[in-house]
């Protein structure tokens, strides 16, 4: 269990803002969980799985996750040449946050849209066995 931290009200929204400014930028989220299904992904291979962003907008998010610690990027040694991202530990650790996002989209989406096709327990029972498998934080 989780020891209390002794935070008073402005440090804590501070941090709060500082985490929301990370993972509310559009492509955050989507890189770290393509990430972290995908273990290390090079950059044609982030590309593909990132749905309509442009190789300018993906280098330049790659360049802020990493300066915020949150992936690691390796040059390969190989013709042509090669850089594979991955999760560092630290960015790991949000592995955690974005599954319980996901669940709660999953039921948002479902609220709002009143599309029912799964009963939401089923499909995140589902979601959530497909995707304990490549996020292991949350086994």
């Amino acid at each position: 269990m989780l020891k209390p931290i002794k935070i008073d009200h402005k440090e804590s929204i501070l941090a709060i803002h500082d985490a929301l400014e990370i993972l509310s930028r559009k492509w955050t989220v989507s890189i770290i969980f393509g990430l972290a299904k995908h273990n290390k992904l090079c950059f044609k291979e982030l590309k593909f799985h990132l749905i309509d962003i442009s190789a300018k907008v993906l280098s330049y998010e790659l360049k802020e996750l990493e300066q915020n610690l949150l992936i690691s990027r390796t040059s390969l040694a190989s013709n042509p040449p090669k850089v594979e991202y991955e999760l560092t530990e630290y960015g790991m650790k949000l592995e955690a946050l974005i599954f319980p996002l996901l669940i709660w989209g999953l039921d948002h989406r479902e609220r709002i849209l009143c599309t029912k096709k799964h009963s939401t327990e089923e499909y995140v029972d589902t979601v959530k066995k497909n995707l304990c498998s490549c996020m292991p934080l949350l086994k």
